[in-house]
């Protein structure tokens, strides 16, 4: 069987586009996580991103989480490849990986690479094509910028902010990405607008992300086509969606709606053209894809895309990196609540009048929060970690670092 998981890079669901004929489409798909290491980690292990990062970012002689190369290399005989994968931790092992992490090659390069390894791929493959146009600096092509009525390059500045070579005017929405830009290097979470930012610039943002998005588009239909003409099964999706102002946040470092809800589609084996209101997550790709190829599998977080309907509930993480608490959320068909144990606040959207979570939300205390969510999610992790075979002792200390203990 042949298998291709198709990734666009910070794609928000409400500027997925795509025409994928004969697709299964789920209208509500959750990222694990809002940026891609945490995302990568669990679409590749289909486990939280808690549970991987403990594991997999550990020494090597520490029980490692099993990756979907790891399930179908060896003896199986899949050939596991990727236009890209991070180099963090154990999770690119057992893939070819087609070009380095500081090796770049524009989406356009990696359409028609993939376009011919579909021809070629021997019977048993497994592959990932990993798209970055929708990231920022958000460069859509020259037809498209027409398109769109661009005229300005004020976001093509990336490269001479972290040289120090442009000056960028304090209060600008490009000097806005640039404080971010040095924040997220340092890895120090998240920076707020300028209160001199314009509505003009914010919605220039939105038209050139706009139009990447369109561009995107393309991209994936282009691939899908030639995937499903000759016999592949697909997945398309994202890591991450992206902040475009909403709360006076640019790029993507919290769990709300806009970072969180992503596009999520696949043509495979067993299911049928339709747009579905179930819930899924990352963390159920790598159970489909082994249940497809090898049948049922244990030791993961997720459900099957192949098994409808599922439980209406997903959870998601922001933090999970080293040992700083940030944020857990849990999100059902009433509710979407965001807990952030550092403030020892809880907010809760109403999902049935306020979907896209624009609206002020309800936030408690640490004394009256709905700390049951919070119990929820930790019991969660302590079986993940439990079945990784960790101790006692591991899974306390990984249980105290991601703040539950």
């Amino acid at each position: 069987m042949k298998l291709l998981l198709l990734v666009a890079d910070s794609l928000r669901y409400d500027y997925f586009h795509a025409n994928l004929p004969g697709a299964t489409v789920w209208d509500n798909a959750y990222a694990c996580a809002p940026w891609t290491v945490a995302s990568q980690a669990s679409l590749l292990t289909g486990l939280s991103p808690s549970a991987a990062f403990h594991a997999g970012l550990a020494d090597a002689a520490s029980p490692q989480p099993l990756t979907v190369a790891d399930w179908l290399g060896g003896d199986i005989g899949y050939k596991c490849s990727a236009t890209y994968l991070l180099e963090v931790g154990h999770f690119g092992r057992n893939f070819e990986v087609w070009r380095a992490s500081g090796e770049y090659k524009s989406d356009d390069e990696l359409v028609t690479q993939t376009l011919d390894y579909l021809a070629a791929a021997p019977e048993n493959a497994f592959h990932i094509t990993w798209l970055n146009a929708t990231h920022f600096p958000y460069k859509p092509k020259p037809e498209t910028r027409e398109r769109f009525g661009l005229d300005s390059d004020i976001w093509h500045v990336r490269d001479f902010i972290r040289r120090g070579e442009l000056p960028i005017p304090k209060g600008t929405l490009a000097n806005c990405f640039a404080v971010n830009i040095v924040a997220k290097t340092a890895q120090d979470g998240p920076e707020k607008t300028h209160p001199e930012v314009t509505m003009e610039e914010i919605e220039f943002l939105r038209r050139i992300y706009a139009a990447c998005c369109w561009d995107m588009d393309r991209r994936l239909e282009e691939v899908y086509a030639a995937a499903t003409t000759q016999g592949w099964g697909i997945i398309v999706t994202s890591d991450h969606g992206e902040s475009l102002g909403e709360r006076g946040g640019f790029g993507h470092w919290d769990l709300h709606e806009e970072n969180v809800h992503i596009p999520l589609a696949a043509s495979l084996p067993g299911l049928g053209a339709g747009v579905h209101p179930y819930f899924a997550s990352h963390i159920d790709i790598p159970k489909t894809i082994l249940e497809l190829t090898l049948g049922e599998v244990t030791g993961m977080d997720g459900y099957s895309l192949l098994d409808l309907p599922f439980p209406r509930v997903v959870h998601y993480e922001q933090g999970v990196w080293g040992t700083r608490p940030w944020q857990f959320g849990r999100k059902d068909l009433d509710s979407a609540l965001i807990y952030d144990p550092e403030k020892g606040t809880v907010e809760r959207y109403d999902c049935r009048t306020d979907p896209e979570q624009r609206k002020a939300p309800d936030v408690f205390g640490e004394q009256t929060a709905p700390l049951e969510v919070v119990e929820l999610i930790r019991r969660g992790r302590e079986a993940t970690f439990q079945r990784q075979g960790l101790s006692e002792e591991q899974v306390a200390d990984a249980l105290r670092k991601l703040g539950y203990i």
